[in-house]
């Protein structure tokens, strides 16, 4: 869906390459680049719009869901060249150049890094986190509302009971242990067959 042209205010601007920074440090570009380069996603030319930095920017689209997408990738980048310097070069690019590099790259690298990066984080033995030799985790689930396209509508269905022409299709998103298994799928099949899938328990 098309993001409003707003701009991030110049006194955001330091938390805003602590927050790049941030992602830097706990997702390492020399990570990102094993990944595209595991995947044959690699950038195969020099571009202006490189395939680790888009993949730090898809990141960063859920940190500024309301900011035009070019406002995204400056911050991106600047926060990237704070961390990294003349490793990441200076990036201007169209929405329409934008667009084309998020279908380059696909969702794959941004799936391998998160089930490489997303681990639980409690020690064996750790009070709470463990029953009788099973992890205890949560389950959880949300829906996010997305383009009112034809296979969109087809395929995920429209949100809660709302009139057709009020709403928009719906993914649901079901995540088991914070965040450690996600999956996204269609409301109506349910959260258990999905999560049994992505995760490979057979459990109640």
């Amino acid at each position: 869906m098309a993001r409003t042209k707003a701009v991030l205010g110049a006194g955001a601007r330091l938390a805003d390459h602590l927050a790049v920074a941030y992602l830097a440090l706990n997702c390492p570009l020399a990570k990102v680049r094993q990944v595209l380069d595991e995947l044959g996603a690699q950038s195969k030319r020099r571009r202006d719009l490189p395939a680790e930095v888009l993949v730090f920017y898809v990141m960063a689209l859920c940190l500024y869901r309301r900011a035009a997408y070019e406002e995204v990738l400056r911050v991106v980048v600047e926060g990237l060249r704070s961390v990294y310097g003349d490793e990441i070069g200076q990036t201007v690019a169209s929405k329409a150049a934008i667009s084309q590099g998020r279908t380059r790259l696909g969702a794959e690298p941004l799936a391998r890094l998160y089930a490489q990066q997303v681990q639980p984080i409690g020690p064996p033995g750790m009070s709470g986190v463990w029953y009788r030799g099973l992890r205890v985790m949560g389950l959880d689930g949300s829906t996010l509302e997305v383009a009112d396209e034809a296979a969109n509508a087809q395929h995920y269905g429209y949100s809660g009971s709302i009139a057709r022409q009020f709403s928009l299709p719906a993914v649901a998103l079901r995540g088991v242990g914070r965040v450690r298994h996600t999956c996204a799928g269609r409301r109506k099949d349910g959260t258990l067959p999905h999560l049994r899938a992505r995760t490979g328990c057979t459990g109640a």
